[in-house]
């Protein structure tokens, strides 16, 4: 429970719409974009009525739980549009670090710049290797996260 609403994701890659809050959230990451190292998140959105509640950096830990899945994957890469450089400290608290690289942005009449910022995650790639024998099995119900209310209280988290 985030800002007093339950908060579910869409699980598929490119979703796009209102939850069951009817707060308007989206994602879309690309993996092996723009090489096959790399997932590129081209768009992580909260409508502004729900923004700094935890809603993105919870929408992020869904895509990261979804991407332990894409083989290959070392590093994560987003483009922040000048238009919205206000949020360049959200991605920066994620621990994303810009390149220094800028290129032109044109989606129908809009034309800007975007700053091309990056972050490591080798364990994406590495998670499984460094499990122990006994905690490699296929992942079931209970092995899977779980959104706790603020009311529960889980042990050992």
């Amino acid at each position: 429970m985030v800002c007093g609403h339950r908060c579910l994701l869409p699980v598929q890659r490119g979703d796009l719409g209102p939850d069951e809050t009817r707060t308007l959230r989206g994602r879309c990451a690309a993996p092996h974009w723009p090489q096959p190292e790399i997932a590129h998140i081209g768009l992580l959105f909260v409508s502004g009525a729900r923004r700094r509640c935890g809603l993105g950096r919870e929408s992020f830990g869904h895509l990261a739980r979804e991407a332990v899945r894409w083989p290959g994957i070392t590093s994560w890469r987003a483009g922040i549009l000048h238009s919205n450089a206000q949020f360049t400290g959200f991605w920066q608290r994620l621990g994303f670090v810009p390149t220094g690289e800028v290129k032109p942005h044109r989606y129908a009449e809009l034309q800007t710049e975007v700053a091309i910022y990056t972050r490591p995650f080798p364990e994406l790639n590495n998670y499984w290797s460094q499990a122990r024998p006994s905690a490699r099995r296929p992942a079931s119900a209970k092995s899977m996260p779980r959104l706790v209310t603020e009311r529960e209280r889980v042990n050992g988290w």
